[in-house]
């Protein structure tokens, strides 16, 4: 199986099991204090909502580096908040 079937395959699964994003990262994950370190699933999570919000748009590439790159429960919310604005401001 190639990586994109791979990746097809899960969120296949997703889809028809009708599971919801809990599994992935769920809210305890983010409830730490700002200055607390990111659990590398979230980071990984939404870096991953990040690129299915990008779909067609392309204006997120830039968040979802930094969101494989932030270190702090804070880093990521403020990524979360920057994205939420551009989304937003979608035409």
């Amino acid at each position: 199986m190639k990586e994109e079937g791979f990746l097809n395959g899960a969120l296949n699964q997703i889809k028809e099991k009708n599971t919801n994003a809990r599994f992935l990262a769920n809210q305890a994950l983010f409830n730490s204090p700002d200055n607390s370190k990111i659990q590398a699933s979230a980071k990984v999570s939404i870096a991953f909502a990040l690129n299915v919000y990008n779909q067609d748009h392309n204006d997120l590439d830039d968040l979802v580096t930094k969101a494989t790159n932030v270190r702090t429960v804070g880093g990521i919310k403020k990524i979360i908040k920057k994205a939420k604005q551009i989304m937003d401001s979608r035409d």
